[in-house]
């Protein structure tokens, strides 16, 4: 699987480390992709940061896809 196109939107408060904070989320998204079969080809994750770091944004993030992974699954 390619990811070919991701779009973070970081929190402003994350500014001196977004290009760090972005990585790690990033990374974490495409580690809940590997694996994952007949996911959509489109899907969005939206994870509340709630004044959190970055390693427990990505870690949310790794959760919801997984979980629309598996959702997905029992769907189709």
């Amino acid at each position: 699987m390619n990811i070919k196109y991701m779009r973070l939107v970081l929190p402003l408060r994350m500014t001196a480390s977004a290009h760090m904070g972005g990585r790690m989320i990033a990374e974490a998204a495409a580690r809940a992709l590997h694996g994952t079969q007949g996911i959509n080809r489109l899907i969005t994750v939206q994870v509340q940061g709630r004044g959190q770091s970055a390693m427990h944004i990505s870690q949310g993030v790794f959760r919801e896809i997984r979980r629309q992974a598996r959702t997905q699954r029992k769907e189709g």
